[in-house]
């Protein structure tokens, strides 16, 4: 009885997918190229060259995960902004995964299947902001979700082992979107909020099992932090006032 309702799901979700995917393939013909673009197809150029750049130019707090993807899809395609785009384009349809595990697991196979309808056709102009290589803001939102998975995931789940690899799934996934984008935290906030309200408990095992995933994730941000003294971190704090206004 429930195999052919989960043929029939699955072929859904792929379809969704596919179609997601479509929509955006159309949207990557049209976007123009501009200077941001050219920084982060620049970077993908140089890492196909054997440099290992950990920051974006000009960038302290971005990573340059849009630029290893983009690397080897420029081996494919050439290096062209279809390639270059395809990277953060690819990232949207991640998040539109993230979003359908996400309400699945918090609500049941129709929600996550309405999650996944909404993710893949937003607004015109979500679609071709996720289409357009601008540096962190589409891997942002699918390794914030993605975490936020696996964070509800571990909350729910009683078998401990199921229950570890998940929080180290998590942290992971934040670790690698807090090398990504600064952005990241706010994701890490909710997480954190989530679990305070819903599990408390949690907090001293996610400490033992999502601790060193983090770090692995986040590896480059650290590396390049302690290279430049922490200059990353300056970017969140309150700007200094003018030289004629401090005392």
């Amino acid at each position: 009885m429930w195999e052919p309702q989960i043929a029939g799901l699955s072929i859904m979700v792929v379809s969704l997918l596919a179609a997601g995917l479509a929509l955006r393939l159309l949207f990557l013909a049209t976007p123009d190229l501009d200077s941001d673009q050219a920084i982060f197809g620049l970077m993908a150029m140089h890492i196909l060259r054997g440099e290992f750049p950990l920051f974006q130019w000009g960038y302290n707090y971005m990573g340059t995960l849009e630029s290893f993807v983009a690397a080897p899809l420029m081996l494919v395609f050439g290096p062209t902004r279809f390639a270059l785009n395809l990277a953060p384009a690819l990232f949207s349809l991640l998040f539109a995964y993230a979003s359908y595990l996400l309400a699945r697991e918090a609500a049941g196979h129709r929600a996550g299947v309405w999650a996944l309808a909404f993710a893949c056709f937003p607004p015109c102009f979500l679609v071709w902001n996720v289409v357009v290589a601008r540096g962190g803001y589409a891997e942002t939102l699918a390794l914030g979700t993605l975490a936020s998975y696996f964070a509800f995931k571990a909350t729910e789940e009683e078998d401990p082992r199921v229950q570890r690899r998940a929080l180290a799934a998590c942290g992971f996934s934040l670790g690698l979107g807090f090398w990504t984008h600064l952005n990241i935290a706010i994701y890490a906030a909710a997480i954190l909020s989530f679990w305070l309200i819903e599990r408390p408990a949690i907090l001293r095992v996610a400490l033992r099992f999502a601790s060193v995933p983090f770090l692995v994730g986040s590896l480059p941000l650290w590396i390049r932090s302690l290279e430049e003294r922490f200059k990353t971190f300056s970017f969140v704090t309150l700007p200094l006032p003018p030289l004629s206004e401090r005392v």
